[in-house]
């Protein structure tokens, strides 16, 4: 190798980590939201919490338990936010704040998804400087900063179908085994990330297959395994590590424990997941309309969770130029019988056909929650970066960069509280809260409510709030285990539940130990998740079966405890 090959190359090496570290300085304020943020997680955010402690502190005490808590975990939705989610534990007890730390979770899986996706927008586009714009439009979006400060699943989702994009660029020139180990790898972990992953990669999954198919014809797999057999005599040791491709083992061994759980809650997933997209609890999160008034919302949802009007305006006037020209050169090189579809064309198209695909779908449903979308990010991306190559005009590249930072600073310093919220951004976009009154209230109930005495028993949770609800008190509960080695146990009066005979009779069940709600004082809105709230709480007063505990030192709470008998 000649000295002027080793300096390209080490040039080329100092470039990308140059590259890197600027695609890294992007989301240093996430950091900077993450440590200050006191807020209460709520509802799912809490349960997925709740669900990270209780599996971390199982693997420090019995490794058998924790196989059964890895295999039954939720049992309604897919497990992979906690499964990651508990090595972060110990980092939340290192920085005081168990919630910071699993929120670093997040901030490592949108990291993976940023590099992962420069590395195959430059092996597309042999171009650093496309691939680094395309890659700005990631940390720049609204939905993509909101969700980093969010302890859901979308972004593992997102690493997923970011991990099956690479396995679709790469797939024209990898060997077929290569290429299948990968795929079902990635596959697995989307289905262990969400149970909905598939809807997101139907279009790059169809055309692995297919170059899967092609390749085999010309280089057959081959997995020898007796070979590795004799490899492992002691003489031989070393040559076994040697010749076993160990990431051939992660897929497997993904694959494995993502059957194990689906076989083991498969029928309670096709239950949950009726009645969330199409049963009554699905008017909740939003409502019935026709496809075109879906589609126009999910339209404009879709804009201003990633991009911005001006630089929407000039994407689709470039799409729209480039598309046309295309389409003329195609007609043209149809006519002299010539392919002119590259791979590079066909990936475009195929990640505008699963975000129109995905949008479609999301229209004929009830369900309006924005955060699914985060998994299309990965397709927005591609298609900018063809549209970019395309152009090829520096004069674009430059307007287009300059619009990305903008909205990446007015973004970010909204979410940092510099500025006021901008309606036109996603929703999910919320300025850090440093006050701790919320946690500190819930920190009191459970204390109050769950001493050595009262472990393993149930608590209700009289009301429906984001920082005063069953799931959050059950996460603080979950970190007790960490400190005293025991819990309690909280639910509510039943999911959104409207009939009071019904809740009380809840409580009867469960026989419950106390009940906590707040003062009618605070002027809390009743919705539909708070309608038997007010009618229990009155109820519970006149009962011979509750007394009041006035040793809360907070004006706002009110505190039962049940009487040695049962409820009747």
């Amino acid at each position: 190798m000649t000295n002027k090959l080793i300096l390209k190359i080490n040039k080329n090496i100092h470039k990308n980590i140059l590259i890197y570290i600027v695609l890294l300085i992007t989301i240093f304020s996430n950091i900077i939201w993450i440590f200050l943020d006191k807020s209460v997680f709520p509802w799912d955010q809490a349960w997925y919490a709740e669900i990270s402690v209780e599996l971390f502190y199982k693997l420090t005490q019995s490794p058998w338990d924790w196989c059964n808590g890895m295999i039954s975990a939720f049992g309604i939705k897919a497990p992979g936010i906690a499964w990651f989610g508990q090595f972060f534990v110990p980092l939340g007890e290192l920085i005081g704040s168990i919630e910071t730390g699993l929120l670093f979770s997040v901030l490592l899986t949108q990291i993976m998804c940023l590099t992962l996706s420069y590395c195959y927008l430059f092996k597309l586009t042999n171009n650093r400087l496309i691939a680094s714009i395309s890659c700005l439009a990631m940390p720049s979006s609204s939905l993509w900063v909101g969700l980093t400060h969010q302890y859901f699943v979308e972004p593992l989702q997102t690493l997923a179908i970011t991990w099956i994009i690479f396995v679709l660029i790469c797939s024209s020139e990898w060997k077929p085994s290569k290429i299948i180990f990968h795929l079902i790898g990635a596959f697995s972990l989307s289905m262990i990330a969400k149970i909905t992953s598939p809807l997101y990669g139907i279009a790059p999954i169809v055309i692995i297959l297919y170059y899967w198919f092609k390749n085999i014809k010309h280089n057959p797999i081959k997995l020898n395994f007796s070979n590795y057999f004799t490899h492992f005599r002691l003489s031989k040791f070393s040559n076994f590590f040697k010749n076993f491709n160990y990431f051939y083992l992660v897929s497997i061994f993904l694959t494995i424990i993502t059957l194990i759980w689906y076989g083991k809650n498969g029928q309670n997933i096709v239950a949950f997941t009726k009645l969330a997209s199409s049963g009554e609890a699905s008017l909740l999160y939003g409502e019935k309309a026709s496809f075109g008034v879906k589609i126009l919302y999910w339209l404009t949802s879709f804009q201003r969770s990633f991009l911005g009007y001006s630089l929407t305006l000039i994407l689709f006037v470039s799409l729209l130029y480039v598309a046309i020209r295309a389409l003329l050169k195609f007609r043209n090189q149809v006519e002299r019988k010539k392919n002119t579809l590259n791979h590079f064309d066909i990936y475009a198209i195929a990640s505008a056909f699963q975000i129109v695909l995905a949008l479609s779908v999301f229209s004929l449903n009830i369900n309006e929650e924005n955060r699914y979308l985060l998994p299309l990010m990965p397709y927005l991306v591609i298609i900018l970066a063809w549209i970019l190559e395309k152009i090829n005009n520096r004069v674009i590249f430059a307007v287009i960069s300059c619009l990305l930072v903008f909205q990446l600073i007015t973004v970010n310093a909204q979410a940092t509280g510099l500025i006021p919220p901008n309606l036109e951004f996603s929703y999910w976009l919320h300025p850090f809260n440093q006050d701790r009154t919320h946690k500190d209230i819930l920190e009191k109930v459970v204390d109050s409510t769950c001493d050595i005495n009262d472990r393993g028993k149930y608590n209700i949770i009289g009301l429906e709030l984001p920082w005063f609800n069953a799931n959050s008190a059950s996460f603080f509960t979950a970190q007790q285990l960490l400190k005293k080695g025991f819990r309690c146990y909280y639910t509510s009066l039943g999911y959104a539940e409207n009939d009071q005979e019904k809740a009380w009779q809840r409580m009867i069940d469960l026989n419950v130990n106390y009940f906590v709600t707040l003062s009618p004082s605070m002027d809390i809105k009743i919705d539909s998740f708070n309608k038997v709230s007010l009618p229990i709480l009155e109820r519970i007063k006149n009962s011979p079966m509750f007394k009041s505990i006035s040793s809360i030192d907070s004006y706002s709470l009110l505190l039962y405890k049940r009487s040695e008998s049962k409820i009747n």
